[in-house]
């Protein structure tokens, strides 16, 4: 896990090492083991870097050392055979494997232990086709002299982040925008100011909120042609088309489980201790209960946060910790803490985000940063995997109508209810808009105009630069409405991309590696060809076959569980009690452009007669005003 630099030039140019360094030296917390920089040219080939000398590009790298910590696994890595050289940030969990099958079939011999060697030994064995062998989390650039072409790709999922800028001759890579953005005015997307504000949405797609930084999408491939400075870019992978195949629910609950305890396992690998977080949820637990089944005896730490206003999973966190002995560390903040750390925090996430839950998660990292620990086990994605998330049933009840399935429709819905009787008004409304998407599009706009009566956003100042809020409210509605559809969205482009930020950002600001077991590519190719109701049961559970496959792994009250409030800190709560500092906050925020100060001062005044739920886009807005503070961005 660490920090990389790349930049290309459309001709060889006098090297300015000490720019390269001070972009580099931007993203020390990600890498505070070790830095190196590397330079190639069509006449000099791979060298160390001379200020002055040409290069066509530089390759830059801060090391979080993970695997192999001696110095044979510093990066920029040259492969043996001198031709192709690599810039990585990640981990190769299949490594091992690979490096076997190397050795014996191709004849490599391995320098050090380290999984990038594996991965430029793979690249250069097989290419492109490679990136379908590895189970990992990945960004990296590669120069491959041979082909004269320079290659960058992100993991499936977008476990690792990969932000890129083009200028008239050249493009720079980074794993974070402020390399990108060093030295410039950055200036906001405004196309995307609506998304954020109303949904908290960011990372969708490939653009930022800062204007001509891009991102490499998950599993996304970019290649540049180094003689004429061409890019061109494609999928390596993509999420599947669901194709269950003929199994028994025995077979695939035991294939399942099989699967799940050995990518946990496989997870384990690293030279240095491995720690894992607890919410007293489904997801997190399972992890924790395969850890144990894996190392009965040995030592399991687990850092767990625990709300102070609101609801807590404290219960259930105790109740997991004892059934599996696990030594347990509680994170409890105070409201004082978020509003001294609430800067810091903007400055590691670089982008706005969308909730209070991204601090809670910070200060979970802080923690683990702070008991010396470098690598942590997280139970994120499993809800985009396995259709987790309320609105799924929904869109499966929504399936089987369209099947002519009424009975069964019917009674997927009441069961549901009843395992969960508060998602009832959820279903109702995701029904109708299922069928509202299908009618009139006046009557989705209307509806979307309905949803928008209380909002603080100008639209005149939107439509002037050709945003219409209706329009952005009625594309929600259209993403996509088949079942099938909404669980790849959920992958590539939903709350998944975001989600995934926050937890890099907030591990590496602490110099800490997070990894995600149910993202695992075997492990989700798996679950996409299992059937619809492994996913969602008849009688009404999400998730079911982690329920079922965890029999005899966690106890019966988690796998039952469906009440979980989901990870996320009390922030309308913080805001109200901190009535004061939210007030001075708001005020600034009445200052920006786009912001109708007679809406705000009317949400402002709902929020503190009681109306919590204005506080979340009321907390969006604040962040979003600290955000251009702390960066310095310009809002046309």
């Amino acid at each position: 896990m660490c920090g990389i630099l790349a930049e290309l030039w459309r001709a060889p140019r006098p090297a300015n090492v000490a720019d390269a360094w001070a972009r580099l030296d931007l993203m020390s917390h990600r890498g505070p083991d070790g830095a190196g920089l590397l330079a190639w040219s069509a006449a000099g080939g791979f060298a160390e870097p001379r200020a002055g000398e040409p290069a066509q590009v530089l390759l830059g790298h801060r090391r979080l050392a993970i695997i192999d910590l001696s110095p044979g696994g510093a990066q920029p890595m040259v492969c043996a055979k001198g031709d192709t050289a690599l810039t990585y940030n990640g981990e190769i969990y299949n490594y091992l494997e690979l490096r076997e099958e190397l050795a014996a079939r191709h004849g490599w011999r391995f320098a050090t232990g380290s999984d990038t060697e594996v991965l430029l030994a793979a690249w250069r064995t097989w290419g492109e086709a490679a990136l379908a062998r590895i189970d990992g989390m990945y960004a990296f650039a590669l120069v491959d002299a041979r082909r004269r072409r320079m290659i960058a790709a992100r993991d499936p999922f977008g476990m690792k982040p990969l932000y890129y800028a083009a200028s008239d001759d050249g493009l720079r890579l980074a794993s974070e925008i402020r390399p990108l953005i060093r030295g410039a005015s950055p200036r906001a997307d405004v196309s995307r100011l609506f998304d954020y504000l109303r949904w908290g949405a960011v990372d969708e797609g490939e653009t930022t909120l800062f204007e001509g930084v891009r991102q490499l999408r998950p599993g996304e491939l970019m290649e540049a042609d180094l003689d004429n400075g061409q890019v061109e870019f494609r999928r390596h992978w993509r999420a599947p088309v669901r194709r269950p195949a003929c199994a028994s629910p025995g077979h695939w609950r035991r294939g399942f489980r099989d699967l799940f305890v050995e990518t946990v396992e496989r997870h384990l690998r690293a030279d240095v201790p491995v720690v894992a977080t607890l919410s007293g949820g489904l997801d997190s637990s399972a992890i924790c209960g395969a850890l144990r089944r894996l190392h009965p005896r040995k030592p399991i730490h687990v850092f767990s946060y625990v709300a102070t206003g609101g609801q807590s999973e404290e219960r259930w966190i105790d109740l997991v910790a004892a059934d599996k002995n696990l030594e347990v560390e509680k994170i409890r903040i105070q409201e004082d803490q978020v509003l001294e750390d609430l800067p810091a925090l903007v400055r590691a996430q670089e982008q706005p985000f969308g909730s209070g839950s991204i601090y809670a998660q910070y200060k979970i990292f802080e923690a683990i940063a702070g008991r010396g620990c470098k690598v942590m086990l997280d139970g994120q994605g499993a809800d985009e995997v396995m259709a987790g998330y309320k609105p799924f049933v929904a869109y499966r009840v929504w399936q089987l109508l369209g099947q002519k399935r009424l009975g069964e429709a019917a009674s997927l819905f009441r069961a549901h209810a009843r395992r969960d009787p508060g998602s009832m008004g959820m279903m109702v409304q995701r029904l109708g808009r299922l069928a509202l998407a299908d009618g009139p599009s006046r009557a989705a706009r209307r509806l979307a105009g309905r949803s928008l009566r209380s909002a603080f956003v100008r639209r005149d100042w939107m439509t002037d630069r050709g945003l219409d809020p209706h329009d952005a409210e009625a594309r929600q509605m259209h993403l996509g409405r088949s079942f099938d559809e909404i669980l790849a969205h959920s992958l590539e482009s939903g709350v998944l991309p975001s989600l995934l930020r926050y937890a890099d950002h907030n591990a590496m600001a602490f110099s800490v590696e997070n990894r995600t077991p149910f993202l695992s590519r075997p492990l989700v190719e798996m679950i996409f060809t299992l059937p619809a109701e492994a996913l969602i049961s008849p009688d009404g559970r999400t998730k079911a076959v982690l329920r079922d496959a965890l029999d005899g792994i966690l106890p019966a009250p988690i796998r039952e569980r469906h009440d979980k409030i989901g990870f996320r800190a009390t922030e309308e709560i913080w805001m109200a009690r901190k009535a004061d500092w939210t007030r001075a906050q708001l005020k600034a925020c009445a200052e920006l452009p786009f912001v109708d100060p007679e809406g705000l001062a009317r949400a402002s005044a709902r929020f503190f007669a009681g109306h919590m739920a204005d506080g979340q886009q009321l907390f969006r807005l604040i962040v979003f005003n600290q955000w251009i503070r702390a960066f310095g961005v310009a809002i046309a």
